[in-house]
């Protein structure tokens, strides 16, 4: 049997009036309140029920609190519990929706989840580019570490559209649009860094028809402009004005241009060198320097000066002509000395030469020989024929005249001719040698001079025979 302890029941004085909130109250036996029955709504408004053990209560705003184990077979509204322990199987309706801030576990056995995203290649620093599908794919020859963009191995920069493939810098600054620029900075510790390099385009007007291309290098703690190509092609080295035609260098008190060959100049350098008061050009080296015209050599400079191919020469036709002018190259110059032999036309004598009047001195100009000489010997045996004296050069053989010289003999006894007025000297077309003819009157003025006892006798015993001959002709 129940026991019920009541410690105190209040009924107001007005039990009827149907305005008053309470109509009975129960109170413990502190004068707390612990059960209404109110009269407006007619029950129980605000009840605290306290279990035993204090596991089920009610707040005073009609809260159930619990903070034991629930089991119940429906669950109806909204359940906000601070925490919620949930054994080793949960059931929900096909359409229902988990949603929650984080999941814990591994969740190898969830099915039909989207596909994953892969990263192929992948590595520190690596830039991860899009593939097919969800692949990715991390850039070996492409990274940044945070401070640094690295292209690597044999990687492009590219553009691509309707012009090909480039490398587009493009400057988008409205205040300097015409004007794009690619700097090539160093470090350093005090700063941070200085530009070493530039190179800048810059568009001269408004409508892209004329742009200049400037390069700047670091020298002296400023970067100054070393070399324009403008527009119009003309390229400027030292200078940001170049002549106009072609390439302009301008270095202080001298300019020049130098092609080394084997990096340090010892296979050969050349160079074109202005100082202001004369201009050189040639091999700043112990090489000869060859002009050549298609693949051929003209002409060379060598330790010795210029000489010429065979065949090659100055070519004076710029310059007025006479009429049957043949030829106007000067493609020959020589001088020398030519050590004489003396022949005759039937047999040759047999002498012996003055070891210092033995040669003919001779200076060759294009086709004309001049030789001059004192040539002198004694007679062994005196042969016989025309007296003839060799030549450093054969005469031409397409003219039709021949070449006269002079001629002088000393210690010769002319006691056999006695009409002899004078000698001279002279070349046939086509020999190789001079023979002396006679001058004089009568039948004997064009007689060769003759070897023999008769006619190459000395004047004075033990003196040899001496002539003297200066004589311009004519080679082939």
């Amino acid at each position: 049997m129940s026991t019920l302890r009541i410690s105190n029941i209040e009924a107001k004085s007005v039990p009827a009036s149907a305005t008053i909130d309470e109509k009975i109250k129960i109170t413990n036996s502190s004068g707390d309140p612990l059960v209404f029955i109110d009269g407006k709504t007619s029950g129980i408004t605000t009840v605290g029920i306290n279990t035993t053990d204090s596991n089920i209560t009610f707040d005073a705003n009609s809260n159930v609190v619990v903070t034991g184990i629930i089991t119940a077979t429906r669950f109806s509204g909204q359940i906000t519990p601070t925490s919620l322990e949930i054994g080793s199987n949960i059931k929900l309706g096909n359409a229902g929706v988990i949603t929650a801030t984080s999941f814990v576990g591994s969740g190898a056995n969830l099915t039909n989840l989207p596909a994953q995203a892969t990263i192929a290649n992948n590595a520190d620093n690596r830039i991860i580019t899009g593939g097919s599908g969800v692949n990715l794919n991390g850039e070996a020859n492409l990274t940044f570490n945070g401070t640094t963009l690295d292209l690597n191995g044999t990687a492009n920069i590219l553009k691509s559209d309707s012009s090909g493939f480039h490398v587009l810098i493009r400057n988008t600054n409205n205040t300097n649009g015409n004007q794009a620029e690619l700097r090539f900075q160093g470090t350093n510790s005090s700063n941070g860094g200085y530009t070493t390099a530039r190179i800048i385009a810059t568009n001269l007007d408004n409508y892209n028809q004329y742009s200049d291309l400037r390069f700047f290098t670091h020298s002296l703690g400023s970067t100054t402009e070393k070399l324009r190509i403008k527009s119009n092609g003309d390229v400027g080295i030292g200078t940001a004005s170049p002549q106009a035609g072609g390439l302009t260098v301008l270095r202080h008190s001298e300019a020049r241009l130098q092609v080394w060959a084997n990096g340090d100049g010892s296979n050969g350098k050349i160079a074109l060198r202005a100082d202001g008061t004369n201009t050189q050009m040639g091999t700043w080296s112990n090489h000869d320097c060859h002009l050549v015209r298609n693949e051929v050599i003209q002409a060379t400079i060598s330790s010795t000066g210029i000489s010429l191919p065979a065949g090659k020469g100055i070519d004076f036709s710029a310059t007025s002509d006479a009429t049957g002018v043949t030829s106007e190259l000067f493609d020959d110059y020589e001088r020398g000395v030519h050590v004489i032999s003396v022949l005759g036309s039937n047999s040759n004598p047999s002498v012996n030469l003055s070891a210092n009047h033995k040669r003919l001195y001779y200076t060759k100009i294009g086709s004309m020989v001049h030789v001059t000489g004192e040539l002198r010997w004694t007679i062994n045996s005196h042969g016989s024929g025309d007296l003839r004296i060799t030549l450093p050069f054969q005469s031409d053989s397409s003219v039709s005249c021949n070449s006269q010289g002079t001629a002088q003999t000393w210690n010769v006894n002319w006691a056999w001719r006695s009409e002899t007025r004078d000698i001279f000297s002279e070349v046939s077309p086509g020999n190789s040698f001079m023979t002396f003819r006679l001058g004089g009157s009568g039948s004997l003025h064009e007689d060769f001079l003759q070897l023999g006892s008769t006619y190459q006798s000395t004047a004075n015993s033990g003196y040899g025979v001496e002539y003297q001959v200066s004589l311009w002709y004519r080679t082939g």
